[in-house]
């Protein structure tokens, strides 16, 4: 079985970090390299910051 993104498609993927500092910069090095971010940012509904 290949698992890798190129076959799958990833929807969602999660990791958890320390802080909201933690997702603000990989964030904005992605945005840095020119990649789009569609969402986040932001804090959810049931309180998890994500991006």
């Amino acid at each position: 079985m290949d698992l890798s993104a190129e076959r799958m498609g990833f929807a969602h993927l999660a990791f958890s970090v320390g802080s909201a500092e933690e997702v603000d910069a990989p964030t904005e090095r992605l945005v840095s390299d020119g990649y789009a971010v569609l969402s986040g940012p932001r804090t959810t509904g049931d309180g998890y910051y994500e991006s």
